[in-house]
């Protein structure tokens, strides 16, 4: 075994990683939805990009700063998740025989004493 310290290498870089890129993911995705829904409310009227923007976001303020701040807790609770289930390669056949309902009911359950 080599002298490198694996929690620190391997989890701590794996739970950074998702609690930073899951409210990236998020916002692209906002983004993209947004952008896509504009194109289908043009297809029936002729709405301009500033109007739509203006009205979108005036309705969405508090449901977007929260939903951002809760990707954060999910990305961590996934990050944690994903390496303690996966850290050691003795418990892998058992990982991967666990039912994945279980493993989602619980960051379901954490998800629900949030909102």
């Amino acid at each position: 075994m080599s002298g490198t310290n694996p929690f620190r290498y391997l989890v701590v870089t794996r739970v950074w990683s998702t609690t930073l890129m899951i409210p990236v993911l998020m916002v692209i995705s906002d983004a993209i939805a947004i952008w896509a829904t504009w194109i289908g409310v043009n297809i029936k009227d002729d709405v301009s990009w500033g109007l739509f923007y203006r009205q979108v976001f005036e309705s969405l303020e508090f449901a977007t700063s929260s939903a951002l701040i809760e990707s954060y807790f999910f990305g961590f609770a996934i990050g944690i998740v994903g390496c303690y289930r996966g850290y050691g390669t003795e418990r892998a056949p058992r990982a991967s025989v666990e039912p994945r309902i279980q493993r989602w009911s619980r960051l379901h359950c954490s998800s629900s004493s949030w909102t």
